[in-house]
């Protein structure tokens, strides 16, 4: 009976065995084992890299510009904010009398009339000639031929007929402006500004921190983005600090560019550092080096090599790369997707 049971026993080892043997047999040997997957790559670019600086900004009309009124008396008119007052518009009134805008770069100062020369009075002579007034010789000599386009002027306006323009009837523009606000009410007596202006064309307005003082400077060009799709060139104009706040003005390269648009929220993207036709890699294909420094790896079929490299301009998750055996096409390692 024990003598069964031993034979009993060692049949079931019998059987055991070759089970675990199958299993063994069954996996696949290493050298039967399929080709491993090939690294995901990038190649190594040469082109141009731009370090772009983004800030947030307004669209507008750039800052407003007290107008004094050198007229005496009450304020009885205003134009409304927002209109635009071009050559013989009217600003405002005083007196019931109007302030008209005419163009030139000299202020008035004085009381224009009959035997006075000036440059003042050129620009009174060609504003009356391109107002229709008549032909005149912008010679700055205020003639017998420039009092009667004056009184001609003054006609069309219902001004008493004088032929001369007194002190505070015009103010000297050099171009077309917007009301931007008002500075006093109707009833006022005239003692200071009136009216704050700002030219006709549409403008950014940036914020500017103190960390980009020294890159936001006026001449240097920028792109600005507009919220509804589409941008425009522009070049910071000038740079202004009211307390301790800092605001760049950017003028547009394109009016028309800016006439439809609605948000006045806009970026302005300016270029802090440029390098060109250089090589990079995205940045994911730097490999830190147990010596220090950086390496990428290069993929050649299967073959693979790191090579150490210098970096440069970092921008846009690419990396600015140089080193030996570096060459444009070349297929880096870089992490799977």
């Amino acid at each position: 009976m024990k003598r069964r049971r031993l034979l009993l026993l060692g049949a079931g080892l019998a059987v055991a065995a070759p089970a675990t043997y199958i299993g063994v047999a069954a996996a696949r040997r290493p050298d039967e084992a399929g080709p491993a997957p090939e690294p995901a790559t990038a190649p190594v670019v040469r082109g141009d890299l731009s370090d772009v600086r983004t800030l947030r900004g307004t669209l507008d009309h750039g800052p407003a510009e007290p107008l004094e009124c050198q007229a005496t008396g009450i304020v009885t008119e205003l134009t409304p904010v927002g209109a635009t007052v071009e050559r013989g518009g009217v600003l405002f009134r005083v007196d019931d009398l109007p302030v008209v805008v005419l163009y030139g770069a000299v202020p008035m100062w004085r009381e224009l009339h009959g035997g006075i020369t000036g440059r003042d009075v050129t620009q009174l002579q060609e504003n009356l000639t391109a107002l229709g007034h008549g032909k005149l010789t912008a010679d700055g000599s205020f003639t017998r031929s420039t009092g009667l386009a004056v009184r001609r002027w003054q006609k069309s306006l219902g001004l008493q007929e004088t032929g001369t323009v007194p002190l505070g009837q015009v103010a000297f523009r050099p171009a077309a402006v917007r009301i931007a606000d008002h500075r006093v009410r109707p009833g006022a007596r005239t003692s200071g500004p009136v009216v704050g202006v700002t030219g006709t064309a549409r403008m950014a307005t940036v914020p500017v921190q103190p960390a980009d003082k020294a890159l936001v400077k006026a001449g240097v060009g920028v792109s600005v983005l507009f919220n509804g799709g589409g941008s425009v060139a522009g070049t910071v104009t000038g740079v202004t600090q009211v307390a301790e706040q800092l605001s760049a003005t950017v003028s547009l390269a394109e009016q028309a560019a800016a006439a439809k648009v609605t948000d006045p929220a806009v970026q302005v993207q300016l270029v802090v550092a440029r390098r060109t036709g250089v090589l990079s890699v995205p940045v994911t294909a730097l490999l830190a080096l147990a010596d220090g420094g950086y390496g990428v790896e290069l993929v050649d079929g299967r073959d693979t090599s790191v090579v150490k490299v210098e970096t440069g301009l970092f921008t846009q998750g690419r990396v600015e790369i140089s080193g030996a055996g570096i060459e444009a096409g070349d297929l880096v390692k870089v992490p799977a997707a």
